[in-house]
């Protein structure tokens, strides 16, 4: 027995306690009980037979997740809802440490790596599976909130030639054309606080008819408060701005302008090639051969004068 504070007619007492679980084997126990401040002696630790070790159970036998097996170290409150079933940490201030939460539904039921108040949350994993980086509410699976830029890093030290990958699946089981494989989105604000997809990139499964499986993808922007797609990539590698059937490797809806030469023929003999374009004095030029090495052979001048092998 103890004595507590200055009032010696308050006497707390500790109890420990061995004995035999039941009266068919020679199974034992050990507890530790403490007095409440009624005088009442209350189990508070258990270790059973088997080693498992029990602090607010009274058994060993505490069920649940996964497969209602029993743990070897069990923890049970009845603090109630929120309140923490283990700590681990330096020391009572405000600080950094690893926390488990008990409660009675999902959002109760989560380990947090985090300063003690909760205004510091590093890490928490919660009951209903759902991991959160940087926030006590995620809203996915994995949701990472950072006030800085730099939020992820995925690295590969394989010795070989490849890189890091990451892969984004969709296992239907009952896969569709023009199904859609995976979307990478860009959201944001506006300034009246609203939540906003401003651009998109998105991967369709066009054919999923076996040996002849085609993929395509697709680039969305908002424009004036629109979200439209703006240019797709087909599968035989055609791209159509402003056009999502292009039947020639480039398929353009509007006009296009440049700087410089457009060049044709696509060989790697130069006499094959020919190329055209726009000078800054106004005229419009055909050269043989490639860009910057090639023969002018016709010119148009601002004031409409075609000439063929001439200049002037």
């Amino acid at each position: 027995a103890c004595k507590e504070g200055s009032d010696a007619t308050r006497v707390g007492f500790v109890n420990l306690i061995g004995g035999t679980e039941n009266t068919s084997d020679r199974a034992s126990f050990f507890k530790i009980q403490v007095s409440n401040s009624s005088g009442s002696g209350i189990e508070r630790m258990r270790i059973d037979s088997s080693g498992r070790v029990g602090i607010g159970t009274t058994t060993g036998a505490v069920g649940g997740a996964p497969s209602s097996q029993t743990g070897q170290f069990n923890v049970i409150t009845s603090a109630g809802s929120g309140q923490w079933a283990m700590q681990a940490r330096a020391d009572n201030v405000a600080g950094n440490g690893l926390f488990l939460r008990a409660g009675n539904n999902s959002s109760y039921y989560t380990a947090y790596l985090t300063g003690y108040d909760e205004n510091n949350i590093h890490m928490v994993v919660r009951g209903d599976g759902k991991v959160g980086i940087g926030t006590a509410s995620p809203v996915n699976p994995l949701h990472v909130v950072l006030a800085g830029t730099d939020i992820a890093t995925f690295e590969s030290t394989d010795a070989g030639s490849s890189g890091a990958q990451v892969s984004f699946k969709h296992t239907s089981a009952s896969p569709a054309n023009n199904d859609t494989i995976a979307n990478l989105t860009f959201d944001g604000r506006d300034d009246g606080n609203n939540a906003t997809t401003y651009a998109q990139l998105r991967i369709l499964a066009t054919d999923v008819s076996n040996t002849n499986e085609s993929g395509a993808y697709q680039f969305f922007t908002r424009h004036s408060g629109t979200f439209d797609e703006r240019m797709r990539i087909t599968s035989d590698g055609k791209i159509g701005i402003g056009k999502t059937s292009p039947d020639q490797q480039l398929q353009v809806a509007g006009i296009i302008k440049g700087g410089s030469y457009i060049q044709t023929g696509d060989s790697s003999t130069n006499t094959d090639n020919f190329h055209f374009g726009a000078e800054h004095d106004g005229t419009f030029r055909f050269y043989h051969k490639n860009y910057g090495a090639g023969d002018e052979k016709i010119r148009i001048d601002s004031d409409g004068n075609l000439m063929l092998s001439q200049t002037t």
